[in-house]
This record gives structure tokens, sequence and C-alpha cells, in this order.
């Protein structure tokens, strides 16, 4: 088993993604591991949330066409955009995995924990 700070780590951060609609996972207390919620209303809301995104990233991609061939940008601006531009590139394509995988994530999850504890539990 994973130490108490470990575990109290991982489930605030499942808590606070759970509540902000960034993924649809939770924390199980009596199993000590990762679930998917069965709530309609944190999957709605994790739907809105990766609609969003794309639809930031659709814009930011038109955004900096636009820039770019609009004369009087800096090019300090364009780069800071396309900076911006790749990390919710980045973003996107890691929630979009998290869709695809959706039921694969808890059990990697859940079985890295276990990994953990084992080495854990040794002494190396």
């Amino acid at each position: 088993m994973l130490s108490k700070a470990m575990l109290h780590s991982l489930h605030l951060i499942l808590k606070v993604g759970f509540a902000t609609g960034a993924f649809p996972y939770k924390w199980d207390h009596q199993q000590f591991r990762i679930i998917i919620t069965k709530s309609r209303l944190k999957s709605i809301q994790w739907i809105v949330t990766v609609v969003y995104m794309f639809i930031n990233v659709s814009f930011m991609i038109f955004r900096n066409v636009q820039a770019k061939y609009y004369k009087s940008t800096q090019n300090e601006e364009l780069f800071m955009n396309m900076i911006d531009l790749f990390a919710w590139i980045i973003s996107s394509v890691i929630q979009l995995n998290t869709i695809i995988k959706a039921r694969q994530v808890p059990v990697l999850v859940n079985q890295m924990m276990k990994i953990s504890a084992y080495f854990a539990s040794k002494k190396l």
C-alpha cells in the first residue's frame, strides 16, 4: 500500500480534476483506487469541458492564421500565440486520449499504484 501522504496527494489531484470536469474519474475510499464515475452530471460536465477545449483550439488556429497574414502583428506576439496554441493542442490530444481510452486509464493508474507500492515496501 502507498503511504498516507501519497494517497492523500493522489486523492487531492483526483478531487480537483473531478470537480472541474477535467476527467471523469474519482477516488474510491473503500478500495483505495480510481474508478469511473456513474454520475450523468459529471459526464456532461466532462463533455462540455472537452467541447470547450476543441472550440478554443479551433479559434486559436484561426487567430494564428489571421495574425500571420495581418501585417501589423509583431513577431513576439505571433510567437507567444504559437506557444499558447501548442500548449492547448497538447492538452487537447491528452484529453482525446483520455476519451478514447476512458476505461483503460483507471486500470493503468491502479496498476501503477500497486507497482509503486511494491517498490516502496522494498528496501533497495
